[in-house]
């Protein structure tokens, strides 16, 4: 996809400040969409997933991933979570 059409975030901050504070940038942004990658507790990735309502400027969660990130926007894309730990 060409790098004007996708927005990509990425910080490396405190838990706390991507639930809460970067969620709010991304939106007044216009970001409409992104995911929070946190470690379970069998150390593997899981996923959660966000949209933008664009009314209300809030972000909704859309699904949780766990073993298999699978998703059609903001285009379709299937990631094996354990194969990325493995790297």
């Amino acid at each position: 996809m060409p790098s004007r059409r996708t927005r990509r975030g990425r910080s490396g901050t405190d838990p706390t400040e991507h639930r809460f504070r970067k969620p709010g940038q991304y939106a007044d942004k216009g970001i409409p969409y992104y995911w929070r990658v946190e470690r379970g507790i069998d150390d593997l990735p899981i996923v959660h997933e966000f949209h933008r309502d664009e009314e209300k400027n809030v972000y909704l969660p859309v699904a949780q991933h766990e073993g298999v990130l699978r998703t059609a926007v903001p285009y379709p894309v299937e990631i094996d979570l354990a194969a990325v730990v493995e790297l």
